[in-house]
Parts: structure tokens; C-alpha cells; sequence
């Protein structure tokens, strides 16, 4: 189970993970929207939270005391995306075996959910992931809604999906669904080292055959070294035993955090998608760090939009007018700040026209539930 009483600020791990699952979820929507490959449909794309707890994570510097997690990000992207690519539909699905907390993602969701652009096709499942995969894959096989020329002659209507896969140790992950996914899809798993590392050396045999299961044999029980070396192999190892899968396979190292030891696994066919994640986890890495440059973070971009907010509301403003006004912020850093205060209900961004239409008050949030 996640850490109880403790705000996101205390988990490293866990805000650097929330910061790269933001700029990921958008940075995919948005090159996928954009694509033309003629070999699959980019009209319907898929985010798919397996994992996805109960959407909020406590916050000791955000001006709302809480801030998104990975599901409610996936529907911000989705958001996003749609509204800049009308033609695009992108479809949230979400899940949680504690129906506690899928409730609450439920109830948080609800406000964003209906017909695009400006709302989202999401639905949230109170189920262990492996049992919502089969309905998802069907939704994703399923081209009836709208028209794809598929140039190779035959019945081929492919569509593209981001899985996230964010257990709670290492026994919820099932390979052998991750091996079924549909061609297209990309993967991103939080791999817990830690619970690893400290049952490896048991002589448990039921234990064993467990971790032979999610190493797909037992070349773990043979990888040598200690210390971080060691982990370091082990997350090799483990992302390695999907090459017959994925083209592209590495495991990134989170930010260090006490006795926590994760691993952001990207699995994917497409060197673009590599190279985009690959980067995202080196700015990730920098947010909140002095050498985060002109890289805000979320709380430092929901701070200034607050503080804008109260300035210039009532007013229409483009991000060059906000900027000879205020020079506190790049040009670039004021359209991630507008960005966020969509987001956050203080205005509607325009990104074609790059202005922000500030409320006069700020609208109605969804309850938070702290």
C-alpha cells in the first residue's frame, strides 16, 4: 500500500515520477495527434492507467494542497490534445483494486467526463488491471466509429495506446498481459526494486518461482555484483526479457529517496518514442533542482498561476502582452504557467492564439477530498 501521512513532497520518487508522467501524457498525445503515418489510425488513441489509485496526492507547497495524479494527468493531456486536434478523440481508461479509491477517482474524474473536445471519453474501472485488459483491447481493435485507408489493401485498423503500469511492489505486474498488448502499444512500467532486492536471496521456493515468473526465468539468481550495480543489472535484466516485444527497451533510475529503489521502465517499438521518454526523464530529473533552469515544476507553475490570476483578471491577454507587463517569466515559461491555469480553473488558455482569457472568478474545482 502507498505511504500514509506523508505529502508528495517528502516521496522524491514519487514527485519525479508525477513530473515525467505529465510531460509524457502530453508529449505523446500531441506527436501521435499529429502524425500521418499511413500504416495506423491516429483519430482514436488510447491512455491507459492500470494502477491508478485514487487520483489526488497530498501537497505541502501547492496552492490547492494536492495535485494530480497520473489518471487525472492522462485527462488533462487528453484534454489538451483534442482541443488543438479536433479530429482527434483521446480515451482515458483507468482501474484500482480498491474500490475505495477507484470511488474517489471516479467522483474526481466525473466533471471531465463526455463528449470531446472540451470534455473526455474516460472510464474508470474498480477491478484488478488484468481483468479490465480484454474490454480495453476489444475498444482499441474496434475501428466501426470512423473511416481509416489502411494503404497495405486489407482490414488492418491499428491504433496506438500508452499503457502505465504503477504497482505497489513487484507481484501485481502480469508479463504475460504485458506480451499480449496490441502492436503499437508502448509501455511504461514503475518497477519496485526494493521489494526485489530484499526477497532475492530467500529460499522460499513459492517466492522463487514467482520472481522466475516476472524475470521469465531464473538467469536473476545469477546476476552478479552488489550494491546499485547490482539493482542496476536486475532492472536490465528484467527489461531485456521483453526483446522479443519491444524494439526499444530501457530502464530509467528515479530520483534516489530513502529505501525506495524504482526504475521507470519504457518498452516501445519506436525510436522517436525512446528518444522523446529518454528525455523527459533527464528534465524530470532537473524540476525542482537548481539546475532546473527555465523548467518549471507543477507546484512552481500552479504558484504563478495563482499569482497571475489575481493579477490580471477580468482580461484577455496574449503571453507577449502578459510578458512586456511582467518580465518575470520567459515567453515559454508563460504559456506552460496559462497551460496550467486552465488547468487549474482560472482561465481558458487559447494555444492557437497564445492568449489567456482570465476569469473574473475562478471556476468551480471538483472536491478534492482532502
Amino acid at each position: 500500500m502507498p505511504p500514509k501521512n506523508k505529502n508528495v513532497e517528502q516521496r522524491k520518487q514519487t514527485q519525479q515520477k508525477l513530473e515525467l508522467m505529465e510531460l509524457y501524457w502530453a508529449a505523446w498525445t500531441s506527436i501521435l495527434a499529429q502524425s500521418k503515418s499511413p500504416w495506423f489510425c491516429t483519430r482514436r488513441l488510447w491512455l491507459v492507467d492500470t494502477m491508478a489509485g485514487s487520483g489526488l496526492h497530498e501537497s505541502a507547497s501547492d496552492p490547492d494542497g494536492a495535485r494530480p495524479g497520473t489518471p487525472m494527468q492522462a485527462v488533462f493531456a487528453a484534454q489538451d490534445a483534442q482541443r488543438r486536434f479536433p479530429s482527434v478523440v483521446v480515451k482515458v481508461r483507468a482501474s484500482d483494486i480498491n474500490k475505495v479509491y477507484a470511488t474517489r477517482l471516479e467522483g474526481l474524474l466525473d466533471p471531465y467526463g463526455g463528449d470531446p473536445p472540451d470534455l473526455v471519453d474516460v472510464r474508470v474501472e474498480p477491478r484488478d488491471w488484468v481483468e479490465t485488459v480484454p474490454t480495453i483491447l476489444a475498444e482499441i481493435a474496434d475501428g466501426s466509429d470512423h473511416r481509416f485507408e489502411n494503404p497495405r489493401g486489407h482490414a488492418d485498423h491499428q491504433h496506438r495506446s500508452l499503457w502505465f503500469i504503477d504497482p505497489y511492489g513487484w507481484q501485481p505486474i502480469d508479463r504475460k498481459i504485458i506480451e499480449t498488448l496490441p502492436v503499437g502499444a508502448e509501455v511504461i512500467v514503475n518497477f519496485d526494486l526494493t521489494s526485489i532486492t530484499r526477497h532475492a536471496g530467500r529460499s522460499d521456493p513459492e517466492l522463487r518461482d514467482r520472481l522466475d515468473g516476472l524475470f521469465d526465468g531464473d538467469a536473476w539468481t545469477r546476476v552478479p555484483g552488489e550494491g546499485q550495480a547490482y539493482r542496476e543489472r536486475l532492472a536490465q535484466l528484467w527489461t531485456d526479457s521483453f526483446r522479443s516485444h519491444f524494439k526499444f527497451r530501457e530502464p530509467h533510475p528515479l530520483r534516489p529517496s530513502g529505501g525506495q529503489d524504482r526504475f521507470m521502465v519504457h518498452l516501445a517499438n519506436n525510436e522517436k518514442a525512446a528518444t522523446e521518454f529518454k528525455k523527459h526523464v533527464s528534465t524530470s530529473l532537473r524540476r525542482g533542482t537548481v539546475i532546473a533552469g527555465a523548467s518549471l515544476d507543477h507546484t512552481k507553475k500552479d504558484i504563478a498561476a495563482k499569482a497571475l490570476w489575481e493579477r490580471f483578471k477580468g482580461r484577455t491577454l496574449t503571453t507577449d502582452e502578459m510578458y512586456s507587463v511582467d518580465g518575470s517569466f520567459t515567453r515559454g515559461q508563460l504559456r506552460t504557467i496559462c497551460h496550467a491555469a486552465n488547468i487549474d480553473r482560472y482561465g481558458r488558455w487559447n494555444a492557437s492564439t497564445k492568449a489567456m482569457e482570465w476569469f473574473e472568478e475562478r471556476g468551480p474545482l471538483p472536491n478534492l477530498g482532502l
